[in-house]
């Protein structure tokens, strides 16, 4: 996990990029439900842009482990004694857990204001939160197609 929040302080821009794309999405649903408001049924369009708002994670999380796998540094932590374990644990808990929770707590606090039919704030956040859990497990599985982070 060190050496996860390390690079990330490296980068300051990194989080904010990574809670401002869904912002925007989420911005942009009240956008559309206030501007076009008899086109659209409450909770018609939530089902297609919210899963495009977290791909930022998945996408963020598939860069970052080609990037290591091609530049063998998963090998370099290996030979150095790091369990398989602790190294997928380390990307799951960086990732999925602390970014995805600060990304869903953000997310859902945009959308307090209407989205989600007003739907309770616990049911909204644990929601999201599951899915960015299941968006980081399913970027370790892409990540087993690729070679280079291009």
């Amino acid at each position: 996990l060190w050496k996860r929040f390390s690079e990330l302080r490296k980068q300051r821009l990194e989080i904010v990029k990574l809670v401002m794309i869904p912002l925007m999405f989420f911005f942009l649903l009240m956008l559309i439900y206030s501007s076009f408001t008899g086109l659209f049924s409450p909770d018609g369009v939530e089902a297609y842009f919210v899963p495009a708002a977290f791909w930022v994670i998945v996408l963020k999380t598939v860069v970052n482990i080609t990037y290591e796998k091609a530049n063998k540094l998963q090998e370099a932590l290996k030979m150095m004694g790091l369990q398989d374990f602790s190294y997928w644990a380390s990307y799951f808990i960086s990732d999925g857990i602390i970014i995805g929770f600060l990304v869903s707590f953000i997310c859902t606090l945009a959308s307090t204001y209407g989205l989600f039919n007003n739907a309770n704030f616990g049911t909204v956040l644990g929601l999201l939160f599951s899915y960015t859990l299941s968006g980081t497990a399913f970027a370790f599985f892409l990540c087993t197609f690729f070679d280079s982070p291009q």
